[in-house]
């Protein structure tokens, strides 16, 4: 992966984490099914290193 491609992702997950920290209405259970996605998310595109339209519904 190419250094500016890492970058963007790491801001796109980052503002991801912030948006499900700050919002009041999520239980912890919910929280952790997201945190759980973003990190398979991560997983898999880095295990792969390509583009792969995957589906996160935050």
């Amino acid at each position: 992966m190419t250094e500016e491609y890492t970058q963007k992702l790491a801001k796109l997950f980052a503002k991801a984490y912030l948006r499900i920290i700050n919002d009041p209405n999520l239980t912890n259970q919910k929280r952790a099914e997201f945190y759980k996605k973003i990190e398979y998310y991560i997983d898999y595109r880095t295990r792969f290193g390509r583009m792969v339209k995957k589906n996160i519904e935050v």
